[in-house]
């Protein structure tokens, strides 16, 4: 009857065992630590939003892609995976153009990234009449 209960105390799935108690332990005590809190009347409260980018910031971002842009292009056919990486830095240009024109009061390009050269044109040039410039 000793080896019996011995034997079964070290089953994973049985309450007395360590391994049982840590798979079922976490959940518990998470459930029941938000329970204990929600009784007590303790909130959670999200963090706060990202502060919005200055135009400084943003003149920076805008003036760093463009530069990357153009090494790209001169860039001879060797560079490893260069049409992705022209790709991808050509949509963070373009979210921050987007960006940019929102914040700035700019109408903003129509349609998803990437944007044509028409259209970039068009908000890079309404942005320069603003007067931001980078």
């Amino acid at each position: 009857m000793l080896v019996a209960s011995a034997a079964t105390a070290s089953h994973p799935k049985c309450m007395g065992s360590v391994a049982g108690w840590r798979g079922r332990s976490w959940r518990a005590l998470v459930t029941a630590a938000l329970a204990g809190a929600a009784a007590a009347g303790i909130r959670r409260v999200p963090p706060p939003p990202p502060p919005r980018p200055g135009f400084d910031e943003l003149c920076a971002r805008l003036h760093r892609l463009d530069v990357e842009i153009a090494r790209l292009a001169c860039a001879d056919g060797r560079t490893p995976a260069l049409y992705q990486r022209l790709l991808a830095t050509s949509l963070a240009y373009d979210g921050v153009l987007r960006e940019t024109c929102a914040i700035m009061g700019v109408t903003v390009p129509g349609g998803p990234p990437p944007f044509d050269s028409v259209a970039r044109l068009q908000a890079e040039a309404e942005l320069n009449a603003a007067g931001l410039h980078w």
